[in-house]
């Protein structure tokens, strides 16, 4: 059975890349997209403001790309 794997930018270890099946669906938060290559992983997307990590969209090796908008909320 396939899986959701949400990659952080959090380091990342060996065991990690071990855990990881081939059908898992791997969706990288902001500079987590970084973490992929290492584990020998492509996301299948990317979601982010990408404050911490330049914006990967001219980087055609990535998946789906997704940019949140950061919005502020209105004082109660």
């Amino acid at each position: 059975m396939s899986r959701c794997v949400i990659i952080s930018a959090c380091p990342v270890s060996p065991e990690l890349a071990e855990a990881l099946r081939p059908d898992d669906f791997i969706i990288a938060c902001d500079a987590g997209y970084r973490n992929c290559a290492p584990l020998g992983r492509r996301p299948n997307i990317i979601v982010g403001d990408f404050d911490t990590a330049p914006c990967p969209e001219q980087h055609p090796i990535y998946g789906i790309l997704l940019k949140a908008a950061l919005v502020s909320a209105a004082p109660l």
